[in-house]
């Protein structure tokens, strides 16, 4: 990988500052939307992030909890939520643990039950299949390999009538009902910051990584039809965009 000389490494998403951070312990790294870093083993803390590695998380991590507080500002006779997770993810990362405790968490809040789901991506109609009847909602963890099957995961609850979330926005444009995402465009221009500062002279390791200040709340209203869903005037004055 750095078979040529470079003053700086840009990594977006997570999996790229894994590689980044496997490569070299000496070249300054700068994140963009990777998950929760010190759930990942990134960076020891956010404020003292020590070695080579800063940047931007996406909070995804923090906004998954609050769009499940929205849906239930929508459906307040909601009691049951379906926590979608792909087969191994809880086995191997850290941010899909502290998503999952993060939302069973805020669901027993709430007063709903939260009941986790494992699908390798060839099960999940059979999965929907099974929560047919169990669940109010469907929260799908931000996670690389659901969002590419996102299409599948949408439709599947169109079909049985489940609404779907997800703080990824990409699952609202595709039929799901409702997101609550970072603003990427703020987690981008923060990230410039970065580079300027290292290049500049700091030191990685002396900047604290940051999250995002700024969310990005969207509604789909063609499948808030299809489920009988209806959206109260004020809360759709709080949307960033809807889709119709």
């Amino acid at each position: 990988m750095l078979e040529l000389p470079v003053e700086l490494i840009i990594a977006h998403t997570t999996p790229a500052v894994r590689v980044a951070k496997a490569a070299t312990s000496t070249v300054p790294i700068v994140m963009v939307e990777i998950g929760d870093p010190v759930a990942y083993g990134i960076v020891p803390s956010l404020m003292r992030p020590g070695g080579n590695v800063t940047g931007m998380s996406n909070g995804l991590h923090e906004c998954a909890p609050r769009g499940l507080r929205l849906f239930k500002d929508i459906v307040p006779a909601a009691a049951r939520v379906a926590l979608l997770f792909p087969a191994l993810a809880p086995r191997f990362f850290g941010a899909s643990r502290a998503w999952l405790r993060s939302m069973e968490s805020v669901a027993l809040t709430l007063r709903m039950t939260p009941t986790t789901y494992y699908a390798n991506t060839d099960e999940l109609r059979e999965v929907f299949a099974a929560m047919e009847g169990r669940t109010d909602v469907v929260a799908v963890v931000p996670d690389q390999g659901m969002l590419l099957h996102r299409r599948v995961i949408v439709s599947a609850g169109l079909e049985r009538k489940i609404p779907v979330i997800c703080p990824q926005p990409e699952f609202v444009l595709d039929g799901a009902l409702l997101s609550f995402a970072p603003d990427r465009t703020q987690i981008h221009r923060r990230a410039a910051y970065y580079v300027d500062a290292i290049l500049k002279g700091a030191k990685p390791s002396d900047l604290p990584v940051e999250e995002p200040s700024k969310s990005w709340l969207m509604l789909n209203l063609k499948t808030a039809k299809h489920l009988g869903i209806e959206m109260p005037g004020s809360f759709l004055m709080r949307a960033d965009q809807l889709v119709e």
